[in-house]
């Protein structure tokens, strides 16, 4: 046992039995460094990451590199998940140095953590053309015994070019052409055969389709709706969805979306039920629900821990493989299903004697969908659909016995906040008041376990520990939950804490100076960069997420200092957002939000009241992204009042559900009549 044994981490807990003397980050590891004057080898990767384990067994179990690690080098493990701040620092220096990044991320540094070499998953030795580790640490430590002032010199180097580059201009207009540069970038890496903008690996990032859905209402053009519903319907189709036990896989090796990348992330899962809702709302699509449906009882189901809240991740190798858990031999399913629906669930999934993946097979629905399949066979649509649903079953109770992949269980605050925010939207759109329930009590644990008693919030809990201040991500996304939830919900007391959850963003978080926030609180620990995330990557941007956020909550309370805070964001980071827009589609939702034709709508009456249950559930089952939803209880009337001034003195006429619509600073007469309200929403009036 190494040092990591005492740590909480699943991902550090995995390298507790290595022979490398292995440090978790921490003034030890750097104190040993300077006393001994060694190079620090510093190793960054998750719990369920397939690459990290594969040099973890070529490399970190190896008593060769154990042992030259542990004469010459200080050696440090980060679980990025906990400290996304280090990983991001030092992601950005292997992105500068080799044009690309990814886990496990390996960088080496001098005893003040200044990094002079960066790269990624490194064999023992060399392989395939990839330079091997032994290789590498042999002639680093050569160059730190024979000159290390050149290597410090370099190092010194690295960050001063990497500090001027994060110096970016700030402009005095909001970049407004970003939002067609956007459309432009898009059309040109859609992939219309299969969906997404990619060819290999495909990731699913559905914040991108969040923002095409919005670019379909605002502009009227039915392109960008085609890209979603496409890429939807082939991100369902492929094997990246899991038809047995439902949820996705983090991203698909390949342009069809076939072969997943097996491990399956709470984050990913939250963003894509936001989409699939979404969808749903625009479309009427039956298809979505069901992804959505699945999705829900797989989070519930797998992720689910005992303390009301979510675990983080799933690997993607079970028994030492990738995706054992997953496929399937058409015998195996035979077995399951017998020999006569056996062979017709194998050929409507895509199974058979060759494989896709490795001699066995990853279901999939790319040849026929359930309606073709039952179509082309003569069989009863809605039968074959509830035939099917059956065989999943017996299927995922066969999997089940089955030695399941690791699970990382951390509960993350920005992941959970995330998936709050994805049952909130969902609960609405469909109608889902079990959803809306979920969402409030699991935010009510999040706020008892992740929350200190001074309002701080913390990163993560992991064995009935608590511990890690929070950081620019969690606090946006806990933001975006309590928005969402209080359009879900109408309770005023949602809307009156989001606003001291962005008050509490801002004086954390905020750069006085040169505007927009950074990644870690004032309170946190200086690292040797001080960078603002500013790039939607798999996770969407905490600038980006508050600056939408935060126009949204300036609208609902009518306060435009938000608006302004919003503004302020955008144009700091103006270059880089008309450089790569499709890249910052947070900014470009905030900038639509900010910038487009505004409208509120203020829903006065009971909550008991049946008839205004009604209006607010048909009202929540509607796609209105650019407009605030104030639900006025009559009970909170007081309360109302005196925070929520738009709201102010609208109230339920004649005891009836009454609705005020305003349009750019404009309030309509009163609508006591729904259908003629429904019109006017959707344009008919």
């Amino acid at each position: 046992m190494n040092r990591l044994m005492l740590e909480r981490s699943p991902y550090l807990q995995q390298h507790a039995t290595h022979p490398i003397d292995w440090y978790p980050w921490g003034n030890d590891a750097f104190a040993r460094a300077k006393a001994e004057n060694k190079p620090i080898f510093l190793s960054i990767g998750y719990s369920t990451c397939h690459w990290c384990h594969v040099m973890s067994h070529e490399s970190f179990e190896d008593e060769v590199v154990a042992g030259f690690l542990n004469k010459h080098f200080v050696s440090i493990k980060v679980d990025r998940e906990e400290r996304p701040d280090i990983d991001h620092v030092y992601m950005t220096v292997c992105q500068f140095m080799n044009g690309k990044g990814g886990w496990p991320l390996t960088i080496l540094l001098t005893p003040d953590k200044e990094p002079f070499f960066a790269g990624m998953y490194f064999p023992k030795t060399r392989k395939h053309g990839r330079p091997g580790i032994m290789d590498i640490l042999t002639n680093i430590f050569a160059k730190w015994r024979e000159d290390q002032g050149r290597v410090i010199e370099t190092a010194s180097q690295i960050l001063t070019q990497l500090k001027e580059q994060a110096q970016l201009p700030s402009a005095d207009e909001l970049p407004m052409d970003a939002l067609e540069f956007a459309m432009d970038d898009f059309r040109g890496r859609y992939d219309a055969e299969y969906g997404g903008f990619a060819k290999a690996p495909k990731f699913p990032s559905a914040h991108q389709l969040l923002f095409l859905m919005r670019e379909h209402v605002r502009s009227g053009q039915s392109e960008p709706l085609e890209m979603v519903e496409k890429t939807l319907h082939m991100m369902y189709r492929g094997g990246m969805f899991d038809h047995v036990g439902g949820g996705f896989a983090r991203y698909s090796t390949d342009e069809q979306w076939l072969v997943p990348h097996f491990e399956k992330m709470l984050y990913d899962n939250a963003l894509l039920v936001m989409a699939y809702s979404e969808a749903f709302q625009l479309t009427r699509n039956a298809l979505y629900r069901d992804v959505v449906e699945r999705t829900v009882f797989y989070v519930d189901r797998d992720l689910g821990s005992a303390e009301g809240l979510w675990f983080a991740a799933e690997d993607a190798d079970s028994e030492g493989k990738e995706g054992m858990f997953y496929v399937w031999s058409l015998e195996e399913v035979i077995n399951v299903l017998g020999e006569e629906l056996g062979r017709l669930v194998c050929k409507q999934y895509g199974v058979n004697d060759a494989g896709n993946f490795e001699g066995k097979s990853i279901l999939n629905l790319l040849n026929w969908d359930e309606t073709e399949f039952a179509v082309q066979h003569d069989l009863d649509i809605d039968a074959w659909k509830r035939t099917l649903a059956y065989a999943r079953e017996q299927l995922l109770a066969a999997r089940v016995k089955r030695v399941r992949p690791h699970r990382d269980e951390k509960m993350l605050t920005a992941w959970n906040a995330l998936w709050i925010t994805s049952l909130a939207k969902a609960g609405g759109a469909f109608g889902r008041k079990d959803w809306l329930l979920r969402a409030n009590t699991a935010y009510d644990k999040l706020q008892k376990l992740l929350r200190r008693d001074d309002g701080r919030w913390m990163v993560r809990r992991c064995e009935g520990q608590t511990e890690g201040l929070a950081f620019l991500n969690d606090y946006a996304y806990l933001l975006w939950a309590t928005i969402e939830r209080y359009q879900a919900v109408g309770d005023v007391q949602l809307l009156l804490n989001a606003k001291q959850l962005a008050e509490d963003m801002h004086r954390l978080f905020w750069d006085e100076v040169d505007g927009a926030y950074r990644f870690s609180g004032a309170d946190g620990e200086a690292l040797v960069l001080q960078l603002k995330e500013h790039y939607d990557g798999a996770l969407p941007s905490g600038n980006g997420v508050a600056a939408w956020q935060l126009v949204r909550l300036g609208r609902l309370l009518n306060e435009p200092k938000w608006e302004d805070v919003s503004a302020r964001i955008l144009r700091c980071f103006a270059t880089t957002l008309t450089k790569s827009p499709s890249g910052h589609v947070m900014y470009l939702m905030a900038m639509d939000l900010m910038t487009g034709f505004p409208q509120q709508l203020v829903v006065a009456g009971w909550q008991d009241d049946h008839v205004f249950q009604t209006w607010i559930e048909t009202l929540r089952k509607q796609f209105t992204p650019f407009m605030g939803f104030i639900i006025a209880d009559e009970k909170q009337r007081k309360v109302i009042d005196e925070h929520v001034h738009l709201a102010k003195g609208k109230i339920a006429m004649d005891n009836r559900p009454t609705a005020y619509l305003c349009e750019d600073g404009i309030c309509l007469s009163p609508y006591t009549d729904f259908k003629s309200l429904l019109r006017r929403l959707n344009g008919n009036a």
